[in-house]
């Protein structure tokens, strides 16, 4: 498709099923408006998108009817299941093997939902015991190396056993409560709820 924009410019239009302003297509891409307004002047002219209404509401769609549409649907489909198969993944590991597991979430950028397929997904694991860190996080990276070739994800992994993440939760800096606080839980409770429960600082 060119640039980032026609993707974009084409995923919101796929989304949303209704015609849209180049302004709201910016809006709710995260994107420039002149670097819409410059992906929708070529798309328009290879007829992927088409103008809606008269020229006031400026309004386009995608082109259902082009011969490259339902190809086009199918990668943007494939696209919308990205991250949540890879969720789905990781949720089975952390639920496989032995015990020990309390909890397992996504970090950072990811967790934020600021996501795109070449990012560094953070992954934090919290066991039971100390033991039990090395065999998790390896885990996890095994798990990670088949995950890169079928997803193109790089997986980052940290593991605490759980005495020692209350531990530094209980001194907690401002940036580390805002990576807690902020994390998507995968398997167990929030990590938050987690670390709280051993009456940690209060907040």
């Amino acid at each position: 498709m060119g640039t980032r924009a026609k993707v974009v410019t084409l995923r919101e239009l796929w989304r949303s099923g209704e015609p849209l302003s180049c302004q709201e297509i910016a809006r709710r891409g995260g994107m420039a408006f002149r670097s819409i307004d410059l992906a929708l002047t070529d798309l328009l002219a290879t007829g992927l998108v088409e103008r809606v209404g008269g020229r006031r509401e400026r309004l386009v769609r995608a082109a259902a009817g082009h011969r490259l549409a339902p190809a086009v649907a199918a990668l943007l489909r494939a696209e919308a299941d990205f991250f949540p198969a890879i969720r789905s993944e990781l949720s089975a590991v952390g639920r496989s093997g032995d015990s020990g597991m309390e909890a397992v979430a996504i970090i950072g950028a990811v967790a934020d939902g600021v996501e795109r397929p070449s990012d560094m997904l953070q992954l934090l694991v919290v066991t039971s015991a100390e033991p039990g860190v090395r065999r998790w996080v390896d885990r996890f990276v095994a798990a990670g190396a088949g995950m890169t070739t079928r997803f193109g994800v790089r997986l980052d992994v940290t593991g605490y056993d759980l005495t020692t993440a209350r531990r530094m939760w209980a001194t907690r800096t401002p940036a580390a409560e805002r990576l807690v606080r902020g994390a998507e839980s995968i398997v167990g409770p929030p990590l938050e709820q987690l670390f709280e429960e051993s009456g940690g600082r209060s907040s």
